[in-house]
């Protein structure tokens, strides 16, 4: 990747609608709510070998606080999503599927709990990818915008014209 890959390219496979990165993953300065791990605000500790073996294998390490856990509540209603607070009597839950969104679950409304062992990104994501080539793309991309942070994120975020699909005639 660090050979063959171009970050530019890398960000433009990072924002491609049939991989989704950007839907779970922020690349900014922001504090907002994100479902993965923000990939600009990476600790420089995170080795290049691991960022790999991230993309390839999603729940082989997940990162403390993105474990989801799943909720049966005494209604039968089901709730997954990420634990950020609790307490003895409640538990805040920021919803998986709108992380906007935080539950506040009283304990005694909770059935049954249970930290996921899969991480919310699906395993056979680089299986969207054209070729090995953009796959060293994305990976160059991830190792730039962990070593530059959200500047050098926002110095290779693709235009629209560039992700946008074209079409052959």
């Amino acid at each position: 990747a660090l050979d063959r890959g171009d970050a530019m390219r890398g960000a433009i496979v990072f924002f491609q609608p049939q991989m989704a990165c950007n839907k779970c993953h922020r690349v900014d300065d922001s504090a907002a709510a994100a479902l993965a791990p923000n990939l600009a605000l990476l600790d420089r500790n995170v080795s290049n070998a691991a960022l790999v073996e991230s993309v390839l294998y999603p729940s082989k390490s997940i990162r403390t606080g993105f474990e989801s856990t799943t909720f049966l509540l005494t209604d039968g209603t089901v709730l997954s999503g990420f634990v950020v607070a609790s307490d003895a009597d409640t538990v805040k839950v920021r919803d998986a599927t709108n992380p906007e969104r935080i539950h506040d679950i009283e304990r005694h409304d909770i059935e049954e709990q249970k930290v996921n062992p899969l991480s919310l990104m699906p395993e056979g994501q680089v299986n969207f990818l054209a070729d090995e080539a953009a796959f060293f793309d994305l990976i160059r991309y991830l190792i730039e915008i962990r070593d530059g942070g959200p500047q050098r994120a926002k110095q290779l975020q693709p235009s629209a014209n560039q992700l946008a699909l074209v079409l052959p005639d």
